[in-house]
């Protein structure tokens, strides 16, 4: 089979191909882990799952940091990368165009707002923070208040210093590493200080476990300040040099608010709840005007520096606003995890949180004995991608399947949604399908990680307008609740894999109402990982055929492709699959309209590149390798080019040497290059992909961190 690689058009700074990309406007997501306000108000949030955000005021809403276009060209990963997340965003005070960035192990500089930036000569540090707890712990890095060149970095064992932007850099030698949280260093510098020669003279820092450090010669030589916090995850600055921090005295401690000014007083507020206190601001106006807020968003205002406190204001008390993206205000979110939060310079009633889902904001007069938050989240896309459905039915719309938010029916990709389904809780999707002989239908995994994996796992009669709770669920051992991947052949008979691999697959006739393990000669107990993996490798290897009813698909690793025939009771070895069967990130998937016609790749690997495009159209039982197709990472079935009967095929991988969006008319024989990796020019990397099957043409993609986006001819 010859394959003709049609050349790629001159490269723009993104989206290169015949498609216009526009992003599909979800609306926050993902978790903003810190933030930075210069004294001008310019703001920044950084993520925990790719990029950073910078608040146009013109505009109201936030600009992408990190693309194709702003970032040095070696950054521009073909595949992309999963470290594209920074551990800290932080703007000079003094001149606001200038960022540092910490990101993938570099340490970043922009003069221009974060339009570009420059890898500074730091050396490349093994990246620490991810998504552990201290992900969320500041300020990493700080700048000095007098000069933009000089920034104090910590991280992955030490601290560095700056005094030329980043042109050369010294090891601090007098801090000792943090001791079990590799990301646990703060530093800051205090404005109020003695200025010489342009440069401030004291600054703090923190090492995990290990307690505060002051500086008085520009942080040339430090000294331990004993008596206080041995574990520190934020602070403060009061404008006459007091300092604040939220910490524990040892690491497994009970946390609490410190204070610093000549000596350590503990300040902790008083708790009716056992969170742990997690940041601390100061009234950039009133030193003596101090904000301490816990994990789950809940916070306590001082009015004397911390001698006493009001009434907390708990978590289930506040009120939340979203007119920007409504399902904001809509969804559970009661628990609004602490990225970090701050008095704005310029307002100082007023508060800005960057937490779990979003950026917020709330006025907060003296003395305040309640909050609403309102949300300020426009131009933020950071869910994280699992699977899109979209129905071969008239008027049918894209179903979306996301952690954290488990499913989004998208009526119209260019407005922000009202709700995510099945219901308002915290939850992910792992899975979804539509029955073949009913593609209105449509039946999801679903399990939410509060109150350990709470079942969550529903069905849709009406292409995912609506949803419900399945009657039951295979009796999996604790911890299978709600994951897996999902087949269906008709409204009431589905297959399901769990995602861990712990547990027989399973299988329903009568919709969900009863279920039985699959018959499976030659798997035995030990061997029912070989159908799954964790579910946050994606591995799709359960489906059902698309026209020859009662059929279904699944691959085990390493035996190879299983058949049933039988609505999924019973099940024989039709295919090794040797060579073809990759552990983690398989995806098997059957042809629309076309009975026993498969297609299976290995997927993404970051070994180097391998993986055959595989394709059968005798139900599984010969495979032949697509050539020159390799490193697909999904792929997915379109409605048919004029005058062909066959889908439409989309792949994200490589076809020759070319690394984009492929699109096959002709059951794979050929392929075009519709776009490069770089929709929207985002560096994140691409997990999932389908196909309108209504409008030729146009496809979904979703990424490992910014949400979603849609090409159109």
């Amino acid at each position: 089979m010859a394959v003709d690689v049609q050349p790629t058009r001159a490269a723009p700074s993104s989206g290169q191909g015949d498609l216009s990309w526009r992003p599909i406007k979800i609306g926050a997501g993902g978790f903003l882990a810190g933030l930075d306000i210069a004294p001008d108000g310019v703001l920044t949030v950084r993520t925990d799952t790719y990029g950073a955000y910078i608040w146009d005021p013109a505009d109201e809403e936030w600009r992408q940091l990190v693309t194709r276009a702003s970032m040095p060209g070696d950054m521009r990963f073909e595949e992309g990368s999963g470290d594209l997340w920074p551990t800290e965003l932080v703007i000079a005070p003094s001149q606001s165009s200038r960022l540092y960035m910490a990101l993938d192990g570099w340490l970043f500089r922009s003069d221009d707002a974060g339009r570009r930036w420059i890898r500074t000569k730091h050396r490349r540090i093994d990246r620490a923070a991810g998504a552990t707890e201290a992900r969320a712990f500041g300020r990493k890095m700080a700048v000095d208040p007098r000069n933009a060149d000089i920034v104090c970095a910590g991280g992955a064992g030490f601290v560095s210093l700056t005094t030329d932007g980043g042109a050369n850099w010294v090891q601090i030698r007098d801090l000792p590493a943090p001791s079990g949280m590799a990301d646990g260093f703060l530093v800051i510098f205090d404005p109020s200080s003695p200025d010489r020669q342009g440069r401030t003279m004291i600054a703090y820092a923190a090492s995990w476990s290990n307690g505060v450090y002051r500086s008085d010669d520009a942080c040339r030589s430090w000294r331990p300040l004993g008596g206080g916090p041995t574990s520190v995850r934020n602070a403060a600055l009061g404008r006459d040099g007091t300092l604040f921090v939220a910490g524990h005295h040892t690491s497994g401690g009970a946390s609490g608010v410190f204070r610093y000014n000549g000596s350590w007083r503990d300040v902790t507020p008083p708790s009716e709840t056992p969170e742990a206190w997690h940041s601390v601001t100061v009234c950039p106006r009133d030193p003596a005007r101090i904000i301490a807020a816990k994990e789950d968003g809940s916070l306590s205002e001082s009015l004397d520096g911390g001698d006493s406190w009001g009434k907390t204001i708990l978590r289930d008390s506040v009120r939340r606003v979203a007119i920007d993206v409504p399902w904001l205000a809509w969804t559970d979110e009661s628990w609004m995890t602490n990225g970090d939060m701050r008095f704005h310079p310029i307002d100082p009633d007023r508060l800005v949180f960057a937490q779990g889902v979003g950026a917020w904001t709330a006025p907060f007069l003296r003395g305040a004995r309640s909050l609403t938050w309102t949300s300020m989240s426009r131009g933020i896309e950071q869910l994280v991608a699992n699977q899109c459905v979209h129905p071969p039915v008239i008027s049918a719309k894209p179903v979306l399947a996301c952690w954290d938010r488990a499913l989004f029916f998208i009526d119209a990709p260019d407005r922000y949604p009202e709700r995510h389904y099945p219901d308002p809780a915290f939850a992910h999707c792992w899975g979804i399908d539509y029955a073949s002989s009913d593609p209105s239908f449509l039946v999801a995994t679903i399990s939410s990680q509060q109150a350990s994996d709470l079942e969550r796992s529903a069905y849709s009669v009406d292409s995912g307008r609506n949803w419900q709770p399945l009657p039951s669920t295979p009796g999996w051992k604790d911890g299978l609740a709600g994951k897996g991947f999902i087949a269906a052949s008709s409204p009431t008979n589905f297959v399901w894999a769990p995602g861990d691999g712990r547990g027989a697959p399973h299988v329903t006739q009568d919709g969900g109402r009863s279920w039985r393990p699959c018959n499976l000669p030659g798997v035995g107990d030990r061997d029912f990982a070989g159908f799954g993996a964790p579910p946050y490798l994606r591995r799709y290897t359960v489906c059902a055929d698309r026209r020859a009813p009662n059929v279904f698909y699944m691959v085990h690793f390493p035996k190879g492709l299983f058949v049933s025939t039988d609505g999924g009771l019973n099940w024989s070895l039709f295919h090794p699959l040797k060579g073809w069967n990759e552990p983690y990130h398989s995806k098997l998937r059957a042809v629309p309209g076309h009975a026993g016609h498969l297609f299976h790749t290995s997927g993404h690997s970051s070994a180097p590149r391998y993986g055959a495009f595989i394709r059968s159209t005798d139900h599984g039982r010969s495979f032949s390798p697509l050539p020159n197709v390799v490193e697909v990472s999904d792929f997915a079935f379109g409605k048919p080019a004029s005058g062909s009967t066959y889908p439409a095929i989309y792949i994200v991988g490589y076809v020759g040497e070319v690394w984009g969006v492929h699109r096959s008319l002709d059951a794979g024989r050929s392929w075009h290059c519709v776009s490069d990796g770089h929709p929207l020019g985002r560096l994140d990397r691409i997990l999932a992909i389908e196909a309108d099957k209504n409008e030729f043409g146009r496809i979904y993609l979703g990424f490992a961190g910014s949400g979603w986006t849609y090409g159109v001819v």
